[in-house]
């Protein structure tokens, strides 16, 4: 009994450790984004502008403020992403607080299939 418990155990910790982990819709480097949500040099430091798309409608639109009060929204523009004519393009930034913690709300949205950085080019 003890025997079949230890292999179930360990086929138990053998597939968890190659499960995949799953895979990041944040498509730009955040981990040089310091806590108060600006990245450069000290004598030139910014926030990080980021886009994604969403569907059209106001439950979508709600969502995304409850998560990120500061998102802007473009509903005629595809943006760089390239959002469809059913989805309204996002556009939101680093530069407040708790911003990793806002990403990571936006990041588990359903509907959000990715995040990419907008270089305003």
């Amino acid at each position: 009994m003890i025997r079949a418990f230890v292999l179930v155990a360990c086929l138990t910790i053998f597939v968890g450790c190659n499960t995949p982990a799953t895979e990041s819709k944040i498509r730009f480097d955040v981990s040089a984004i310091n806590n108060a949500g600006l990245v450069g040099p000290s004598d030139g430091l910014r926030s990080v502008d980021y886009e994604f798309c969403i569907p059209k409608g106001d439950t979508y639109t709600r969502q995304v403020m409850l998560a990120d009060p500061s998102i802007r929204f473009y509903p005629g523009s595809r943006g760089r992403i390239g959002c469809g004519e059913n989805e309204t393009l996002c556009v939101g930034t680093t530069g407040h607080p708790n911003w990793r913690g806002r990403l990571s709300q936006l990041e588990s949205l359903s509907y959000v299939r990715e995040i990419r950085q907008n270089r305003w080019e």
